[in-house]
C-alpha cells in the first residue's frame, strides 16, 4: 500500500518506519493515559463523555479538513449523536470531511445513513481493521479506544511528526478503501441464504473439506465464498469472520440447515 499525501512517494523504508511508528503510537495511548504522561504534546482523556466532547471541540474548530476513521458503529465518535452532528456541521461549513469505516462495521442500511447526498462528507469502507482516530487540519489528532472495565480513554496529540504519520497512514488506507455503492452490493451478497450457510460453517470452525461436503458444494466454490466473505468483513481468519457475522446479526439458528 503506497502512502502519498500531496507529494512524491517516500522511500519504501521510510514508509515502513512510518507505519510502524503509527501503530506503536496508537497502541501506546492507553499506557500514556494510565501513566499520566506529563508531556505537553499529549492530553489524556478519560471516559466516553470526555472523548465525545473533545471530538466536538476539534470538529468545531476545523478550518480545512477532518479525517476520521472508526472500527465500527457504537464507538464514541460513531454515526449518531452530538459527535456525528459536529462532524456534519463541519462539512456544511465547507470543511472537507472524510469518514472511513472498517469493513463489516456498518450494515448496508447504516452505511447509507452516513453517505446520503444531503450529508456533506465523503465516506469509504476499508478492507480491514482501522483504528478510532480523528485528525483535524493535519495538526492535531485524537486517538480513542474502549478498554473494557476502564471504559473509553483517549489521547490528543499535536506532535507534528506523530500527527503527520497518522495522517499518512489514514491517507493510504483511504486510497485503498471502497465506495459505499460497492460496499452495499457486497453487503447484499453476504446476506444471501447460501452465504449465510457458509458463515455458519465458519462460526463452527469446520475444516474446508467437511464444510463443503456438508453444504453440498465443491471445495473450490466453498473456498471462493470464504475468501470473499473475509474480504467483505475485513477478517483475517475464518473464525474471526464467523464471529463478526454473529456480531452483525447475519446468522440465526435457521442457517444451520
Amino acid at each position: 500500500m503506497s502512502l502519498i499525501v500531496n507529494g512524491p512517494r517516500a522511500p519504501e523504508g521510510e514508509l515502513e518506519a512510518a507505519l510502524l511508528r503509527a501503530h506503536q503510537l496508537i497502541d501506546s495511548m492507553v499506557s500514556l493515559h494510565r501513566g499520566g504522561s506529563t508531556r505537553s504534546s499529549f492530553v489524556p482523556l478519560s471516559g466516553e463523555g470526555a472523548v465525545r466532547e473533545a471530538v466536538c471541540e476539534l470538529a468545531d474548530g476545523a478550518r480545512h479538513s477532518v479525517n476520521r476513521s472508526a472500527p465500527g458503529h457504537g464507538t464514541t465518535t460513531g454515526h449518531t449523536g452530538v459527535a456525528f452532528n459536529a462532524l456534519r456541521d463541519a462539512g456544511r461549513r465547507g470543511v472537507r470531511v472524510r469518514m472511513l469505516y472498517a469493513a463489516g462495521a456498518l450494515s448496508g442500511e447504516e452505511i447509507w445513513s452516513v453517505s446520503r447526498r444531503d450529508v456533506p462528507w465523503e465516506v469509504r469502507v476499508a478492507g480491514g481493521e482501522v483504528r478510532n482516530v480523528l485528525i483535524v487540519d493535519g495538526r492535531v489528532a485524537l486517538v480513542s479506544c474502549d478498554t473494557g472495565r476502564s471504559g473509553t480513554v483517549g489521547t490528543i496529540t499535536e506532535d507534528p511528526a506523530l500527527v503527520r504519520t497518522l495522517d499518512q497512514l489514514m491517507a493510504g488506507t483511504w486510497h485503498a478503501a471502497r465506495e459505499p455503492v460497492g460496499y452495499q452490493r457486497q453487503w447484499q451478497w453476504i446476506r444471501g441464504p447460501e452465504v449465510r450457510r457458509v458463515l455458519w460453517q465458519l462460526r463452527t470452525g469446520a475444516i474446508d473439506e467437511v464444510a463443503a461436503a456438508d453444504l453440498g458444494m465443491s471445495l473450490r466454490t466453498y473456498r471462493r465464498h470464504v475468501a470473499k466473505i473475509m474480504h467483505v468483513l475485513g477478517a483475517t481468519s475464518r473464525f474471526q469472520a464467523g464471529m463478526r457475522a454473529v456480531e452483525l446479526g447475519l446468522l440465526s439458528e435457521t442457517d444451520r440447515t
